[in-house]
Parts: C-alpha cells; structure tokens; sequence
C-alpha cells in the first residue's frame, strides 16, 4: 500500500479531520524547522509580529481563493485593487486627520467598488472567453492599479498637501492618528499596540462573517455550488453572472482590508520603487497554492504561518532572499506534493483555462495566386530593405533602441512557445534572461570563454534551468505555472543581484564580441548581429511549429485527454517546450548584456517580467510576428513617453483596449486585415475558401455570385421603377431579353 493510500485510509480526503491535521502539521514543521536552521531563536515580539502581518496576507489569500473557486481565475490583480482604498484611508488618517474609525469604511468601501467595476468592464466581457485571456486581464489590471498612490496623489483635493507618504515620519505621524495610538498593552508578557490588536480583531471579524455566509445564507450556498461545478450550478437556476459579481465585490473589500492591515503596522510601501507590487501578492499566493486554491482555512493558516517564519527569518537572518526563496520553495514543493484528480470537470476546467487562438495562415486555396505571392514577396522583400538600411539612417541611440526591441522580441518569441502554443503563462521569462546574463557575462569577462562558445553553452544551461522551473507545475495543471514562475522572479531578483551571494562574481563591466576580423563593438554591428539572431530565432520558432512536436503542443492544448489516448507523452512534450523556451530566453540574456556592457540591477526587475508578458499579449500571443510587434509597440512607447505614469497607463490601458477590439493583439488585427483582402481576392477570382466565408454559400462564390456587401432594398437599380427599366440577356442568369416601354 503506498503512503497516500495509507494516509487516505486514516484521514479520508476532503474531510475536517484531514485538513485540521495538515494543518497543525505544516504549522508545527515550519516552527520546527526556523528554530532548528536560524542561528539565534527570534523572541516572542517578532513572532506576533509575524502574526500579524500573516493576518494581512491571509485577507489577500481569502479573496485569491475566492475568485478561483467561483470563476477558475488565478486574480493577480487582488493586492492592487485594493490599494487605492487602502492608500485613501491613509491618506485621510495622516494628512487630513480623519478618524480612523471612519477612514476604514470608506477603504472597504473603495476596495469593494474596484471590484465590482473590475468584475463590470472585464471579467462580464470576458466571461465566455477562456480563462487565460481572464487571468491576462487581470494581470494587465494589477500592472495599471500598480500606481494607485500616484492616481491619489494626482487629485484636485489631494495635491500639494501630500509629500513623501514611504518616510518614516509619516508611519509614525499616522499611526499617532490611531486610536490609542500612545498606549500598549502587554498580552502574556509582549507588547501590543493598536494595531496590532486591531488587525487581529478586524481579521477574525472578517473571516468568522465570511464563515457565515458561506454556510447560512443563499448567495454563499450558490458560492459553493458554483465551485464544485459551475456548469451543474447553472443548470440548476444559479445565475453565475451575479454569483461572480458579488465574489469579485467582496474580494475587493478583503484586498483593501489586508492592504491596510499591513499598512498600520508597516507603513504603506505597496507600489515602492524598492519594493515591486508583485512581492506583495506572492506570499498570499503561495497560501492559496498550498490551499490548492479551494481550501479558505487551509490558506489562512498557511499564509499566518508563512508572514511568522518571514518575520523571524528576516530577524535572525537579515536577507530578505533567504524569505523569497524560501516562498519559492514551498510554492514549488507544495505542487510537488499534491496530487493531480483526475476528474473530468478538472480536466475541462484545465482545458477551458488554456485554450488560446492562434493566428491562421494564408489558407491554401489563395496561397498559389498570382497577386497574393507577387505582394507578399513584395511586402518582405520592403521590409528587409527598410530593416537593413535603417541603421545607416539613425543616429546611435536610436539603433541602441532597435538593437533591444530584437532581444525583446526573441524574449517573447520564448513566451509565445510557452503560453501560446503549449498555455502555460510564465511570468518569469525575464527572469531566465537574468540567469543567462550573470551566467555569460561571469564566462566572458571573468574566464575568458569566447562569446560564441558561452552562447550556445549558457542557452542549454538555461533550457534546463526553464525545464526544472516547470515541472512542479505540471504536476498540478492549469495557472499555477504563473505563480510558480512570478515567486521566480521575485527569488532571481533578490537572489542575483540584491544579496552578497552572487552580487560579488558579477564583473564589472562585459566587452562585446569579435568573429574573426569583424567587430561588435559599434552600435550598427551589434545591430546586424541581434537581427541575425532575431532571424534566427523566428526559423527556430517556426520550424517548431510545423514540426510533429508544435503539432502535438497545440492538439494537446485543445484537447488533453484526445492526445494521451494516442500514447503521446504529455509531459515529454511540453518539457521540450520549456527547453526551447528556455533556451531562447537564454540567447536574449546573453545578446542583452553584452548590449548593454553591464549587468545592470534595475533592468532585471521582477516587475520586467511582467511587462514582458503584457508586450507579448499586446503583439498577440497567437503568432510569431506578434513579437515583433508587441516589441516594437512597447519601444515606441518608452521612446516617446518618458513619464512612468502616463506610459504605465500607454501600455496597459492600451492592450486592455485591445483584448476588447481584438483579443489576438496586434497580429489578430492585422490579420483581420488581411482576411478582408483576401476575401476581395477569392470573389474577384471565384475561388471558394471555407476558412474565409464561414456563413456564405461555397458554391455561389464558385459561380461568382456572392455580393460583397448585403442587398439593400430600395436602393440603386431597385430604386426605379419596374415601367422604366431595361434589362438585357444574361448567360449566367438565364434571362429572356424583354424590354418594357416607357408609357406616354
């Protein structure tokens, strides 16, 4: 009998006694590992206050957990949609003096109404979309609420009366605004403050109130019914649309509530430029995971649990890598550990989370006409020439600009691999190009290996790196590959750059590179030699696609289990995949830092990561020339918009304007385009092309008579009247030559 048949047996799964006893364990594990592994035991003070900033986190992990049971969404917009509440009430408290007992209303208030308007503008319109392109949405959300406190800042009542709200004076000038904000208390022997006996009291408040109406009132009931099966659920008269409405309200609530929680406490840094907004949504997540974003008390006391070791490690070990690690481990060993259901409604729900639209060639019927190969030849042949000569016209800073819109794009071609044709979404691809660019940049500069021999090894090396980085999140299908790889991120940040463990092998400066008597050093060189390697990538790219494992990729995307009935090795399949993902990403990191001449910290942010998903998306995630779109949109907007805001606003609100027009970006736009030619083409020529004219009758566009436009009555010819009308022979109609007089 094997260990979890045995442990079944004792605690059958999905019981109270089961996740009681998981529970206790993971609590009594991690208090037993952080008194055995740190150097010096962390005094009880440091444990509550751990404690009570895991109570905040928990508020987070309570609304992630929501939103997935209800919709099968990972929110990664739950920490930003309710920063703007929670900065508001701060704002109130420390600048205008507010109560405080009035301030927390208006933030519940303002948390609740983000939620439900993200829930109106994105999650309604998307809601029989599939859930990748509802997670993006609320990714690209989370990036435009990352600048809350500037939108605050920026309003008529508010501006110049707020300076620098991250300073310790104005923590400590707001927590004075708080009740009792003099007095402490000391509860067994440590001392508490209001805030911190408030955040307990108001967490336990909030989530004994949401025990309540899960199991008393109606809308709760349909709550759960719509996590077991939300298809059954509807079936049965349960209107999903208002359940899911009513749980994005209350998750935005909780988000504003956990927010402030952290904020009487800490201050509120969230949206600090040393501390990026996805740091704070990464312990929350790992809650949830571990919770196998179903379980409500699973995920609290995990994410307790975690803010307490956190706390303790930072004070007995001051390095905050050793904590973002450490989430990254647990995240991954917690998928490791769980096993996979094999449920049809899970598989349907992986299914329906996954499935993406990819852009379509030029169909077969019109790909051997004569003006169709004469303008597509005509098309590249401009565009090489333009690519080729374009150097000699610029000036050097902007084809520096160019050189990095190709490694971008060779970036997202890697993502275009991984999230387009295989579904699964990395936010942590930029990550790997940090892997890759320490990597070169030690072999070049440090030991002396040659550029074009570090450069094919350092690729391999981090094909296998995207390969191990993938498997915990396999195990477990759907979106958990997207917290997985942004815990990677946040890691690969604080681990390369701001800690003494590799900070000190990184060189100073990387020389770029020669091939035989040819030169790299200038900017139009280095140019030629990223463009040659873009080229090479998308050959890659496409030959991969066409080949018998993007075939598979694809099939197994739309349907899993109708692959693996063929004997097809799934998991072989999409590990290739991770591989040239990997790998690609890998070229990029080295091509980057010699670009640049230097491994520069603030380049390889966790926030980059993201930004190169959205870059992604925006070009269309569907096709390879989407990356080379989505990366020259992205230049074009730093080129031309300098402030942080407005550009945050450029880009974002830009592509969450384009999931409405066109969710393929901007290739499903220009191929939308493209169709419309092409269908002049097949009526002017006769051809009948099914993937062009899906509601049209084949055989009258055979025969030439499919009107390019709908007959409207009473219009041109038909305006006449029939007494004055002539009408001539017609072969193809089979007419009779009639011919009415005009009377007197």
């Amino acid at each position: 009998m094997s260990l979890f048949a045995s442990i079944d047996r004792v605690l059958p799964p999905e019981s109270t006694k089961r996740r009681v006893a998981a529970n206790v364990a993971g609590v009594a594990f991690a208090a037993l590992a952080v008194t055995i592994l740190l150097p010096r035991p962390a005094p009880a003070s440091v444990w509550v206050s751990g404690f009570v900033r895991g109570m905040g986190d928990a508020m987070l992990a309570v609304g992630i957990v929501l939103v997935w049971r209800s919709a099968r969404v990972v929110n990664f917009a739950q920490a930003a949609m309710g920063a703007m509440g929670a900065y508001f009430a701060f704002v109130l408290v420390g600048v205008f003096h507010v109560p405080f007992v009035i301030a927390v209303p208006i933030c519940l208030l303002l948390g609740a109404g983000a939620g439900f308007l993200i829930n109106v503008l994105f999650v309604q319109r998307f809601f029989n979309s599939p859930r990748l392109v509802v997670t993006v949405v609320t990714i690209v959300v989370a990036r435009f609420l990352g600048n809350s406190r500037d939108y605050v800042n920026g309003l008529p009542v508010i501006k110049g009366h707020v300076g620098d709200l991250n300073n310790q004076d104005f923590l400590e000038q707001s927590r004075m605004q708080l009740p009792f904000g003099h007095s402490v208390w000391k509860v067994l022997g440590v001392p508490l403050d209001f805030a911190a006996l408030f955040t307990v009291f108001a967490a336990v408040c909030a989530l004994g109130g949401l025990a309540l109406w899960m199991r008393r009132s109606r809308l709760g009931t349909a709550v759960r019914g719509v996590a077991v099966n939300a298809e059954r659920a509807q079936s049965l008269g349960i209107n999903v649309r208002s359940v899911g409405a009513a749980v994005w309200t209350m998750t935005g609530a909780f988000a504003a509530l956990g927010l402030l929680l952290r904020g009487i406490s800490e201050g509120f840094v969230y949206g600090n430029t040393d501390r990026a907004p996805e740091q704070f949504l990464i312990p929350a997540l790992a809650a949830a995971v571990l919770g196998r974003m179903t379980n409500i008390s699973t995920a609290v006391v995990t994410a307790v649990t975690i803010g307490m070791v956190s706390v303790a490690v930072v004070w007995s070990y001051p390095n905050t890598a050793v904590v973002e690690l450490g989430l990254l481990a647990v995240i991954a060993g917690g998928l490791l550990l769980q096993r996979r259901r094999g449920s049809r409604s899970e598989d349907g729900e992986s299914s329906s989370w996954e499935a993406t639209k990819e852009i379509r060639p030029i169909p077969k019927e019109l790909s051997t006409v004569p003006e169709i190969r004469r303008t597509r030849r005509i098309l590249i042949g401009v565009v090489l020439v333009v690519t080729a000569a374009a150097p000699f016209a610029m000036s050097g800073g902007k084809t520096h600009l160019v050189t990095v819109i190709f490694i971008q794009a060779i970036v997202a071609l890697s993502l275009i691999v991984l999230t387009g044709w295989s579904g699964t979404v990395s936010l942590g691809q930029f990550a790997l190009v940090a892997v890759a660019a320490v990597l070169s940049s030690n072999l070049t500069s440090s030991h002396g290996v040659p550029f074009w021999v570090a450069l094919p090894l350092v690729a391999a090396l981090t094909g296998g790196f995207a390969v191990l980085l993938g498997i915990p999140a396999l195990r477990i299908r759907g979106a958990f590959l997207a917290v997985t790889t942004l815990a990677f991120a946040v890691a690969a940040q604080s681990t390369l750059f701001q800690s003494g463990w590799f900070r000190t092998i990184i060189p100073l400066g990387v020389n770029r590179p020669r091939l035989l008597f040819i030169s790299f050093e200038s900017e139009r060189s280095y140019y030629f030699l990223c463009l040659a390697m873009l080229l090479g990538a998308v050959f890659v790219v496409r030959g991969l696609r066409h080949s018998r494992t993007g075939r598979v990729l694809i099939a197994a995307r739309e349907n899993e289990s109708g692959v693996e009935s063929f004997g097809v090795s799934l998991m072989r399949i999409r590990l290739a995949a991770f591989a040239v993902s990997g790998a690609l990403a890998g070229v990029a990191g080295v091509l980057f830092v010699h670009h640049q001449r230097a491994v520069d910290v603030d380049v390889y942010a966790a926030s980059v990561s993201v930004d190169m998903f959205i870059m992604t998306m925006v070009g269309g995630i569907g096709a390879t020339a989407g990356a080379v779109l989505g990366a020259a949109y992205i230049g074009l907007v730093t080129f031309l918009i300098r402030g942080d805001v407005i550009r945050n606003v450029v880009t974002s609100g830009g592509l969450l304007l384009l999931l409405f027009i066109a969710p393929g970006g901007l290739a499903g736009l220009v191929t939308q385009a493209r169709d419309g030619v092409l269908r002049i083409v097949a009526l002017r020529r006769g051809i009948a092309v099914p993937s062009l004219f899906e509601d049209a009758d084949l055989e009258a566009v055979a025969t030439r008579r499919a009107p390019l436009v709908q007959r409207i009555p009473y219009r041109g010819l038909e305006a006449i009247p029939e007494v004055r009308r002539y009408t001539r022979p017609s072969e193809l109609h089979g007419r009779t030559p009639t011919r009415q007089e005009v009377p007197a």
